[in-house]
C-alpha cells in the first residue's frame, strides 16, 4: 500500500472510478473487489494506521470527510476507507 499524502484529493479523484457501475454491483449484490483494490493502491485503506505502521496517520475529521465523500460515489466502499 502506498500512503497518500493528501487523502481528500485522492478520494475526490476516485469518485468517478467508485461510482462507475456501483448501481449494477449493488443490484447483483457483488463485492466491489476492483474498487477496493484501487482504494488500497492509492493508500486509502490505512488512513487510521500511524505512519510508523505504514498508514497515513490522519485525524478523525479527515477520515470522516473521506468516508462521507466516497459514500456518495459507492456506499459499499465508504466504511472500508477507515
Amino acid at each position: 500500500m502506498s500512503v497518500t499524502t493528501d487523502p481528500l484529493s485522492t478520494a475526490r479523484s476516485l469518485a468517478e472510478v467508485l461510482s462507475a457501475g456501483s448501481a449494477k454491483r449493488d443490484r447483483e449484490r457483488r463485492f466491489p473487489r476492483d474498487e477496493m483494490a484501487e482504494l488500497k493502491r492509492r493508500g486509502l485503506l490505512g488512513l487510521r494506521l500511524p505512519r510508523s505502521l505504514g498508514g497515513a496517520g490522519v485525524d478523525t475529521a479527515t477520515i470522516v470527510t473521506v468516508s462521507r465523500g466516497s459514500s456518495r460515489s459507492a456506499i459499499r466502499t465508504s466504511p472500508r476507507c477507515s
